[in-house]
């Protein structure tokens, strides 16, 4: 088995441990998450963060049961709770869909339903998962909209998802999610084609609930922004694979990874950067892999034979710390 990072604690809310996800295709099969291993402890938020197509949104999907009508779990461990979640049937993962694992997705607009008002589809998950009768899911979903910050919540719950905004709409489905009361929230791009403000309020929204109500998050984006708003723990992606995976403090100040290093490289800063560093190249084709390191058509520290015949494992370069690189940068200044 492939040395993968593990969590400190002993008994984790979500663990998973050495998952591949493929996806047939004419062309060949696309192994869009390839080993990944990682876990989540209750009211811990844990960032997945890498360019698109990294493997970010598949690991997501898998864990909640969703790519078997495209693809499949080629191998590895879910376990939620310390249960098996791989080969479970449908029913059973409906089940812990509808009350344990909740889902923000990127577009609100998308997700919720256009002819029915916001209160009626919160009531909705309320009556089918709950069983509650048809004024107290009414009056549960009033609730929710309040504390997710909806002003006048009461009359706002009659309205369609066209008459709010971007922000209030994201809001509407984080109250879907909590609907439950679920112990684990994945986020997946919660604030793209938001403006920066509301990105903000929507990203405090979300580590509140996790350090007020102890709601494990799993939260997906390609903005290392983002992260260091909101992760305790990132796991760094590339063509599949899990390539850093450390503390978010260690992960954003000290990268140990090239990839890690240039994607932090790449981004503006403050204190004024007159040409930003642009990562050379794109990811590669999932069909036809580089023989080594999937990073190495493309790392600028890029070295011996190793590099170009080996593709390494993940090792622990620090304690917590892993990273997937025969070389261990030093911490950028």
């Amino acid at each position: 088995m492939t040395t993968t990072p593990a969590n400190d604690r002993a008994e984790p809310l979500l663990e998973v441990r050495d998952l591949s996800v493929g996806f047939p295709t004419r062309e060949g099969l696309v192994r869009a998450v390839d080993r990944v291993s990682f876990s989540i402890n209750p009211g811990e938020v844990v960032g997945f963060v890498g360019e698109s197509g990294s493997g970010k949104t598949v690991t997501a999907l898998a864990v909640m049961g969703l790519v078997a009508a495209q693809g499949a779990i080629e191998s590895g461990s879910i376990r939620f709770r310390g249960r098996e979640m791989i080969g479970l049937p449908e029913g059973e993962w409906r089940r812990v869909r509808a009350r344990e694992v909740a889902t923000v997705f990127q577009d609100p607009m998308t997700a919720l339903n256009p002819v029915f008002s916001v209160g009626h589809q919160i009531s909705e998950v309320l009556r089918t998962h709950l069983a509650l009768g048809r004024q107290e899911a009414r009056e549960r979903a009033v609730e929710l909209l309040g504390m997710v910050g909806i002003p006048d919540a009461r009359a706002r719950a009659g309205d369609y998802p066209h008459q709010f905004s971007g922000g209030m709409r994201q809001r509407v489905m984080i109250a879907m999610a909590l609907s439950c009361d679920p112990s684990l929230i994945i986020a997946d791009e919660p604030t793209t084609a938001l403006d920066v403000t509301i990105q903000a309020e929507i990203l405090d929204l979300i580590r509140s609930l996790s350090t007020d109500m102890g709601v494990a998050v799993m939260i997906i984006s390609h903005d290392l922004g983002v992260m260091s708003a909101m992760a305790d723990r990132i796991n760094v992606m590339y063509a599949g694979q899990i390539v850093e995976s450390a503390s978010a403090v260690r992960v954003l100040v000290g990268p140990r990874h090239p990839y890690t290093r240039a994607l932090l490289q790449s981004l503006p800063r403050v204190e004024g950067q007159a040409i930003l560093t642009a990562i050379e190249g794109a990811p590669p084709d999932l069909i036809s892999l580089p023989m080594g390191c999937r990073f190495y058509p493309r790392c600028p520290f890029r070295g011996d034979d190793r590099c170009r015949d080996s593709n390494p494992d993940l090792r622990e370069v620090d304690t917590g710390h892993w990273v997937r690189s025969f070389y261990d940068l030093e911490p950028v200044a």
